[in-house]
């Protein structure tokens, strides 16, 4: 199991606000822009903490969190709202992160020998250096249950010419194989201590 000094949600660092609600066991965090507050205290009463963070290249760059706890079959993507939100978008679990030094593409990040993901995959690391640096399995609501769903995958690369940092992306894989590019990011970054203490804990999704 991950060690107990994980930097849980609530640090200033992450830049999403450090202040949290008093959380009760009856809370539930749901997708879709909430009271930031209420967010925050949801995310501490499941024990999440953050791995990856980047932000939107849109006005504004809103952050973006990605977030596990600590068995790594629960995260969240969760992004900056309107003042005093934040959003919850994409709920996944088979939480992998890349422990390879030069993020050489890990065992788990592939769909099969020639697989349209897997061509995307060397596509995108010929041309932008796209690495991946965190996977996940994609939850999606069906009824009163979550099932489990497409591949996610969290890359970073070079920024483009005239953009400081780096860049990135969330890409999709659906169950038929087909390529979702999904959302781009800029500035994705591993957050420290807590990417390399998942990456290292004796227990694995």
């Amino acid at each position: 199991m991950v060690t107990s000094n994980i930097q849980k949600f609530g640090m200033a660092a992450l830049c999403l606000g450090s202040v949290f609600a008093a959380a009760t066991p009856a809370m539930a965090l749901e997708r879709g822009c909430q009271n930031a507050d209420l967010v925050r205290a949801a995310l501490k009463e499941e024990g999440q903490f953050v791995l990856v963070s980047g932000e939107r290249p849109v006005p504004g760059r809103p952050k973006n969190i990605f977030t596990s706890n600590e068995r790594g079959d629960l995260g969240y993507n969760i992004e900056q709202g309107q003042p005093g939100e934040l959003c919850v978008g994409i709920k996944y679990t088979d939480i992998h992160v890349n422990k390879r030094s030069d993020l050489s593409v890990p065992s788990w990040a592939s769909r099969g020998t020639n697989t349209p993901h897997d061509q995307y995959l060397l596509r995108q690391a010929a041309r932008s250096n796209d690495r991946v640096v965190l996977g996940a399995t994609v939850l999606r609501q069906v009824g009163s249950d979550e099932v489990r769903g497409a591949f996610m995958m969290v890359t970073r690369g070079n920024a483009p010419a005239g953009y400081s940092g780096t860049s990135g992306a969330i890409t999709i894989t659906l169950d038929s194989g087909e390529i979702r590019p999904g959302i781009g990011l800029a500035n994705v970054e591993p957050v420290h201590p807590n990417y390399e203490q998942f990456a290292n804990r004796q227990s694995t999704p």
